[in-house]
């Protein structure tokens, strides 16, 4: 039994003229305008690429690991700015290759920035960083909480 559904000889479904000319019109005077102007207004060291981060605690440690493979460490600057800690550099495309002889192009190159929000439990003047295998490894030590301390009050009697 046929489905009494099934045509045979569809034509392919086209948009309408009028709507693909709103479509057009909308792209040209109104999205791209505001996609521009919203990018003009982002820092230059914010655009770019965003590497992929964990953050865990272990022990009395915070472990920050960021993938960075082919990205040199002299490529790379990690510092504290008003209670975050910023890591940011740039990976550099392979100057052999001309962006037109590529076939296809995955990897992410150009400038790269992170930011994470630090507790106030970390010791800023105790952070260590190293990079192996690709993987850049920073240990933010925390300082010891402080206990609750009981006040005494004293009668004035």
């Amino acid at each position: 039994m046929q489905d009494h559904w099934t045509f045979r000889n569809p034509k392919p479904i086209r948009p309408i003229r009028e709507l693909d000319e709103m479509r057009r019109r909308f792209e040209e005077e109104f999205a791209r305008p505001f996609v521009r102007a919203v990018w003009e207004h982002i820092p230059e060291e914010e655009k770019g690429w965003a590497p992929a981060i964990d953050v865990f605690k272990q022990g009395d440690n915070f472990i920050v690991k960021t993938e960075l493979p082919g990205v040199k460490q002299e490529d790379i600057d990690v510092s504290i700015v008003e209670g975050s800690l910023v890591i940011k550099g740039a990976k550099k495309a392979d100057p052999v290759v001309k962006n037109e002889d590529y076939e296809r192009n995955e990897i992410e190159y150009g400038p790269f920035y992170r930011t994470i929000g630090l507790p106030s439990s970390v010791d800023t003047a105790k952070i260590a960083a190293a990079v192996k295998d690709g993987v850049l490894t920073i240990t933010l030590n925390c300082v010891a909480a402080a206990k609750p301390q009981k006040v005494v009050i004293k009668s004035e009697s």
